[in-house]
């Protein structure tokens, strides 16, 4: 299964003309750690900075620690690749969450659609996946948080 990285960033959206530099110098700075630990396609879209492995002889997890530690980054995301569709999504959603939700109790589906030709809105989408996880991982607890005023 394919892996890449995720990396926001946080204050560098309000720079205003400003802006493509400091994106630029974070990427700049990406591509220099990043030989350290094999051969990645960086680039950005949508105020995102996406890490790609180009072969399977880069360290992964190195590159996820190297990334964490720039400065600018306010989070880092791994994320394996889908097709867009629902069969795709559900397949990599049962491969790939369990490892990382070993051990826990809960967890909470965040969606964000960028394509928006896909059949789902976000909230459906979030719906739909948060279903595959529970149905995937049965330990894990439905919990439903209300507030009243």
């Amino acid at each position: 299964m394919k892996e890449i990285l995720l990396c926001k960033y946080g204050e560098i959206v309000l720079k205003g003309a400003n802006r493509k530099y400091f994106e630029d110098t974070l990427c700049r700075e990406l591509k220099k750690r990043a030989k350290l630990y094999g051969n990645f396609d960086i680039y950005r879209a949508q105020s995102t900075i996406y890490i790609e492995p180009k072969d399977e002889m880069c360290d992964f997890e190195g590159m996820f620690e190297a990334s964490c530690k720039v400065f600018g980054i306010t989070s880092v995301c791994r994320c394996a690749i889908a097709e867009k569709t629902m069969e795709d999504i559900t397949r990599v959603i049962k491969e790939y969450i369990p490892s990382f939700l070993e051990g826990k109790k809960t967890f909470k589906v965040e969606c964000k659609r960028s394509d928006k030709s896909f059949p789902l809105d976000s909230m459906e989408l979030a719906r739909e996946v948060g279903g595959i996880v529970l149905s995937t991982i049965p330990v894990l607890k439905l919990t439903f948080t209300t507030q009243t005023r």
